[in-house]
């Protein structure tokens, strides 16, 4: 009963805020670590288009719940169950092999991105067993050297960065990397994008201006977050 009351709360909540049409405010956005870069650097383009709107990023993997209003959407690289949610797909973010140019002069290039054999790699542990970055190094594998694992996308990246070895890493993080070389032209895997969010906030003009804007840049740079833009690539 207690329950029941506090989502009746909720949601007369959500209803009443709907009511205010002012495009300011705070509006709560729950984003993983690996993504949190790619939007915040991007918040400045809505900050100038609305100064009196105040966007709080909470980045991390833990699953904020949004029906008690933990916060009031977030971007997911997994669709939601929860059928009081509105899960929409805006985008695709692509997976492929980088090491640093000092891992490239010190051990080589591997001899295909499907033989990785007596090279060291930065893998990723358990929690991350289910990312493409993670399927990859378990299936081409064999023969190499895992040097560190990370429980988290950017641990990797950055152990990348400093040369411990090469991995698969998303390439919206890795690509602007400029000591990162990327290995292949190829897109070797790929996590789809979701925007979550309850259908009573989406009333609420803050909140939509934040959806539609964040919809907005990921459709625009689909292509970076593909892993298609043009690169200097030294391919494998």
């Amino acid at each position: 009963m207690a329950e029941e009351a506090e989502r009746a709360l909720d949601a007369f909540e959500r209803r009443a805020a709907a009511r205010d049409a002012r495009l300011e405010g705070l509006v709560r956005l729950t984003v993983s670590e690996a993504f949190s870069g790619f939007i915040v650097r991007r918040m400045s383009e809505l900050q100038a288009k609305h100064p009196g709107l105040i966007v709080e990023i909470l980045s991390g993997n833990r699953s904020f719940d949004l029906t008690r209003h933990e916060a009031d959407l977030a971007l997911r690289i997994a669709a939601t169950t929860q059928a009081d949610l509105v899960c929409k797909r805006i985008g695709d973010a692509g997976w492929s092999m980088y090491a640093s140019e000092s891992y490239v002069a010190r051990q080589g290039m591997p001899s295909s991105s499907t033989d990785l054999a007596g090279h060291q790699i930065i893998a990723f542990d358990e929690t991350l067993a289910a990312v493409p970055g993670a399927r990859w190094l378990e299936e081409y594998g064999a023969g190499a050297n895992v040097v560190l694992r990370g429980n988290s996308i950017v641990s990797v990246l950055n152990a990348t960065i400093v040369g411990m070895g090469l991995s698969i890493i998303p390439c919206f993080l890795a690509d602007p990397e400029p000591t990162l070389r990327r290995l292949t032209p190829q897109v070797l895997g790929s996590r789809e994008i979701w925007l979550v969010f309850h259908p009573d906030v989406a009333r609420i003009p803050r909140v939509r201006c934040v959806i539609d804007f964040v919809t907005a840049i990921i459709t625009r740079d689909a292509a970076i977050l593909r892993g298609e833009i043009a690169v200097q690539l030294s391919v494998v």
